[in-house]
């Protein structure tokens, strides 16, 4: 999520100015908290599902901008095309860590 965050940093730069100082700006902060919640999930291991759940509708919405900024000609396509592969990445990691967290719980549960 680091490196997301960094690429959309870089990214922004190249942005019209309106872009660059509204929207961006809610990515970037989007971008942070989404570090946030990954960190909390890390850390408090009986509210992770919790956190993963709050990261993903976050996340959507850090996904939905981006998409928005390809469409407005903000970033360049190959950026674009880096930026998501990155996000695809990190979207199925943290589903991954939900589930594998919701299994492990379920199983324990039943034992």
């Amino acid at each position: 999520m680091y490196s997301l965050l960094q690429l959309i940093l870089r990214a922004r730069m190249q942005f019209d100015k309106f872009y660059r100082y509204s929207f961006a700006e809610r990515m970037v902060m989007t971008g942070i908290d989404c570090c946030e919640l990954l960190q909390r999930a890390n850390s408090n291991k009986e509210q992770r599902v919790h956190f993963l759940n709050e990261f993903d509708v976050k996340y959507s919405s850090l996904r939905l901008m981006l998409m928005i900024c390809r469409d407005e000609r903000q970033i360049d396509i190959r950026k674009f095309s880096d930026i998501l592969e990155l996000a695809d990445s990190i979207g199925r990691q943290a589903t991954g860590w939900r589930n594998r967290t919701l299994e492990s719980q379920n199983s324990n549960r039943q034992r």
